[in-house]
């Protein structure tokens, strides 16, 4: 890979900023010594505006006082920062379109969406303008781009890297995650990012979403079988618990714990209780998977809109383009 000085002439995908761009050299030796990566321009880097996707965003914060805890470790790993790539505004949708700064190249599929919000990372890595890329993953913004792009990406455990110095959509789910190109590259950030592993634990037991895998189509689900196959050989099973949001159980604790954490922040008029009564009274378990995914759609949705960035909807003008953030009623 060659330097990342000149990254904006040779992206010929829109993935990188060219508002907020910056380039930082990596520590001369270390585990990521000589490779370089995009990050998405919700993590902070010391002396610059981060920009959000939103220009309003960055027309009204200040530079950043340090680095977001990522960009320390890749830096202290020997990894180069080519620069900031692009993202959905303010990270908020799945299909990995700008209406201010315009949509990253899909490089595995030129003409359809990258996928978002961590577009410009995964155009990025996947034109081969960077070794990896840095994303953030709340509700699938790295997963998806990852599969629109042809990418290996990973969204890791809920709080297992530090968000440290990032802009928060909604933090009882943000994550920090990356693309690489091939599965090695994505285990050798993993070893730089992620915490230490507790020793070599082999998984005991898997679970099936048995009411969401009836939903698939039976191409999907013959697709796919191979792999569960080869999971319950690794387990030693024949099968898979099933794991059914019908009457007689219940949905994680996890789940019920975070909604209804929402509910008393945000005096919900009982559209979770309402949610969450559909999947725990639904014997069959064929909508309950469509009823949590909406709990959790709304609790994403008012924890970002009313629960971190209210003052910023208050205090900003909307523009006039018709087609940003501000303008679809999402806010």
């Amino acid at each position: 890979m060659s330097a990342p000085d000149g990254i904006l002439a040779r992206d010929t995908v829109g993935a990188f900023c060219r508002h907020t761009h910056v380039a930082l050299a990596g520590a001369p030796a270390g585990p990521l010594a000589g490779l370089s990566f995009g990050l998405k321009d919700l993590f902070d880097v010391a002396g610059h505006r981060t920009g959000f996707g939103s220009p309003d965003w960055l027309a009204t914060h200040p530079p950043a006082p340090a680095h977001a805890a990522v960009l320390s470790a890749l830096l202290e790993a020997g990894a180069s920062l080519a620069g900031r790539t692009h993202t959905e505004e303010m990270a908020f949708s799945l299909t990995g379109e700008n209406a201010h700064y315009g949509t990253p190249v899909n490089p595995a599929a030129p003409g359809r969406v990258p996928g978002g919000s961590s577009s410009g990372s995964a155009s990025a890595v996947a034109a081969g303008l960077a070794d990896f890329a840095i994303g953030s993953d709340t509700g699938g913004s790295v997963r998806a781009p990852a599969s629109y792009c042809g990418l290996h990406g990973i969204r890791p455990t809920h709080g297992a890297v530090s968000l440290a110095g990032a802009c928060p959509l909604a933090p009882s789910f943000d994550t920090a995650g990356w693309f690489a190109r091939d599965a090695a590259l994505l285990a050798r950030v993993g070893d730089v990012l992620l915490p230490p592993s507790a020793g070599d634990q082999a998984p005991g037991r898997a679970l099936l979403a048995a009411d969401a895998w009836a939903l698939l189509s039976p191409a999907v689900a013959a697709a796919l079988a191979p792999a569960l196959a080869a999971v319950a050989r690794v387990l030693g099973a024949g099968d898979f618990g099933a794991f059914q949001l019908a009457a007689s159980q219940r949905v994680p604790d996890t789940v019920f714990f975070n909604l209804e954490d929402l509910q008393l922040q945000l005096e919900m008029d009982g559209r979770v209780n309402a949610l969450l009564a559909e999947a725990a009274g639904d014997d069959t378990g064929a909508h309950s998977t469509r009823a949590v995914r909406s709990a959790h759609a709304l609790r994403i949705h008012h924890a970002f809109g009313y629960g971190w960035h209210g003052d910023t909807f208050d205090a900003l003008r909307p523009c006039d383009c018709g087609d940003c953030y501000w303008n679809r009623g999402e806010a």
